[in-house]
């Protein structure tokens, strides 16, 4: 109603499409075995601390495991990433028969596996967490995560058949109903990102024509405003003047006969005829009129030629650095 646009949040887009990978049956009983060691360490304070010790033997830094939570965004990542890295003193560790641990480690296999998977959603978490962002842009940011992530979904040779159809799983759920040409126009507009390479050159065509439409029309409102202003300081000056009671010239007598007396001696007054060559010979007489008269008085650019204008000047600036912030460039 407002003309705002509304764009789904694409992080939880993105968090909707792991789960929808992780629903495979290989993937999900990896991770019941991964869930049930993790388990047993948050259970057991002295496998915790077993653990800790022998993590610092191998000169590792000793971690927690972290437990994965259906509820919460990249956790499932977090697990695995924080598994792999200890996962040398959990196995050793798992071997201590005075612990009783009765569930089984993971067979190499499974860790290649888990290797995999890791590599699979570490750019989801990436995207996640800049799109979370609130002291910075990131609408301009949806439609190159989204494109980029669609091509790191995207099944290719090197892949087994396992991570294939995970692939294949997220790819289908990263299908959203997101509003392409308006993510194009916000990627153009944002320094960092118009020129990026995986938009298309009819991308590229229809997003221009939307924002030169759109910075028209606020030009337009913004010249109708500035002639309402103007036509209200006027309405007022002149609402000022009539409230004012007219000033009358009352002249004596003597005043009156000598005004006659001057106006009889005044010789003839000579009517020059306003011709093309005296209005050229007309000159400004300020210092402002010589020097502003020649800018002010042609005739003003319609609205189409300074978008047009400004357009080209901010497509030929150079792209700004990713790093920076495109509100303070």
């Amino acid at each position: 109603m407002c003309g705002l646009q509304h764009v789904r949040c694409l992080a939880h887009v993105f968090n909707l499409t792991v789960h929808k990978g992780l629903k495979n049956e290989t993937v999900s009983n990896l991770l019941k075995k991964v869930r049930r060691i993790v388990g047993f360490f948050h259970r057991s304070s002295t496998a915790a601390a077993r653990l800790a010790a022998i993590a610092t033997a191998l000169g590792m830094k000793p971690l927690r495991l972290i437990q994965d939570v259906d509820t919460r965004w990249n956790s499932t990542f977090d697990m695995l990433e924080r598994f792999a890295g200890q996962r040398t003193a959990v196995d050793a560790t798992m071997k201590l028969r005075d612990l009783k641990i009765k569930e089984p480690p993971l067979t190499e296999d499974d860790g290649e596996f888990i290797d995999q998977l890791i590599k699979l959603l570490e750019p989801f978490k990436t995207a996640a967490t800049v799109l979370c962002g609130e002291k910075y842009l990131t609408v301009s940011l949806i439609f190159n995560y989204k494109k980029l992530l669609t091509l790191h979904v995207t099944a290719h040779d090197l892949d087994s058949e396992t991570i294939s159809r995970v692939k294949a799983a997220m790819l289908a759920a990263m299908i959203c109903k997101h509003v392409e040409l308006f993510l194009v126009e916000c990627s153009l507009v944002d320094p960092r990102f118009r020129d990026i390479q995986f938009i298309t050159d009819q991308n590229i065509t229809d997003a221009l024509a939307a924002i030169k439409n759109k910075m028209s029309t606020i030009a337009l409102r913004m010249g109708l405003m500035r002639q309402t202003a103007v036509t209200q300081e006027e309405a007022k000056a002149t609402a000022d003047d009539s409230d004012q009671p007219p000033q009358l010239n009352v002249l004596n007598d003597e005043e009156q006969s000598d005004d006659n007396n001057n106006y009889k001696e005044q010789e003839p007054a000579i009517v020059v005829e306003d011709t093309p060559e005296a209005d050229n010979d007309k000159k400004p007489t300020s210092a402002l009129g010589r020097l502003f008269d020649v800018f002010i008085t042609k005739e003003e650019s319609s609205a189409a030629d300074k978008v047009k204008l400004e357009l080209n000047c901010y497509l030929k600036e150079s792209r700004a650095k990713l790093k920076g912030n495109p509100i303070d460039w």
